[in-house]
């Protein structure tokens, strides 16, 4: 797998799409083209109109507690490589999204959101599979300024 290792954007819809199209050529147009569609689903569901997609490669076994994330509403994509896993009977049945699958998270900022009722989640190990499998490619959309991140900056991309 090549390309950057983290693609971010965050704003309105159309500032996203505008400033996310130049990191893409054109045989990775349609991954961007489901990014937006799932923005726009995002929004629709979130009722956010400025968001943060993030699309990142992710090598490392990162996330590995079970964990319930400081945003209203997350909606997490594994493209390629194992998906979210979750829980929520405190790990005791642990399920796995499969490849490809949409996941809605709801945050600690969700309104109405209860621990007693709260779905948990964490990043799959990635350090017990054959080396050349060893990566996710993971879009994760939240409404702009999620977890503390900066609005100075529209849109980053990372080697």
């Amino acid at each position: 797998m090549s390309g950057a290792r983290l693609i971010m954007a965050q704003g309105a819809l159309e500032t996203i799409r505008n400033n996310l199209a130049e990191a893409f050529t054109d045989e990775t147009l349609p991954l961007l083209a489901d990014m937006i569609e799932l923005a726009t689903r995002y929004q629709e569901v979130s009722g956010r109109q400025a968001l943060r997609v993030r699309l990142e490669k992710v090598t490392t076994d990162s996330c590995r507690k079970f964990h319930v994330d400081c945003v209203g509403l997350r909606l997490l994509r594994t493209y390629d490589g194992p998906g979210v896993e979750w829980t929520a009977d405190g790990g005791l049945n642990i399920h796995q999204a499969p490849d490809g699958a949409v996941v809605f998270l709801k945050g600690k900022h969700f309104p109405g959101w209860s621990e007693a009722t709260s779905v948990h989640h964490r990043s799959p190990r990635l350090s017990v599979l054959p080396s050349e499998k060893r990566y996710r490619l993971l879009l994760t959309i939240d409404e702009a300024g999620a977890c503390g991140a900066s609005m100075d900056s529209p849109v980053m991309i990372a080697a």
